[in-house]
């Protein structure tokens, strides 16, 4: 709720903020956009200003655990289309899933 707070979103706003994105990763090669600012509410350090992903193909995705079911669901080499919350505006992102995802 801080995250979306911070990044003036609607309370409903479902999905995973992206935190890091590794070099040369799949992710790197959609230019999906990691978290680059930091803000503090209530004494804690609150990450924002990065991609959200909202759904992979058509399957919604309410957080983390649900973003890994999704991807599991694919085998490496695929190519699924992520939307992002980018700047309060979704966007579509295609992507070529890698052979691990960090857990």
């Amino acid at each position: 709720k801080d995250v979306l707070n911070v990044m003036k979103l609607p309370e409903d706003t479902r999905g995973a903020l992206i935190t890091q994105v590794t070099a040369d990763s799949p992710a790197d090669d959609a230019d999906l956009v990691a978290c680059d600012q930091t803000t503090e509410v209530d004494g804690k350090t609150i990450n924002y200003g990065g991609d959200i992903i909202v759904k992979i193909d058509d399957a919604a995705v309410e957080g983390v655990q649900s973003l890994k079911a999704e991807i599991a669901k694919h085998l490496p080499g695929e190519r699924v289309t992520l939307t992002v919350l980018r700047d309060g505006k979704e966007t579509e992102v295609r992507l070529t899933l890698g052979n691990t995802m960090s857990k």
